[in-house]
């Protein structure tokens, strides 16, 4: 995943979604590289949190906008 959180900007890669905001791509490598990626995002989760939905807006926002800043 170091290729991943280190990638310059011109590297960067575009995830379409479909109608229910699953990645899509002709590429099942890109695919994967996202899921990892994810993965290794919600390590900064805290696990006192029993559910996506108890996780404070705030922190929410903070790791979206990284997952922005390395895929758009």
């Amino acid at each position: 995943m170091f290729n991943v959180h280190t990638r310059a900007n011109d590297k960067r890669v575009v995830i379409m979604m479909n109608q229910w905001f699953q990645p899509i791509s002709d590429d099942d490598k890109v695919i994967s590289e996202l899921s990892n990626f994810l993965g290794t995002l919600k390590r900064s989760v805290p696990l006192t949190y029993k559910s996506w939905s108890d996780v404070p807006e705030k922190l929410k926002k903070s790791l979206w906008d990284y997952v922005k800043v390395i895929y758009y």
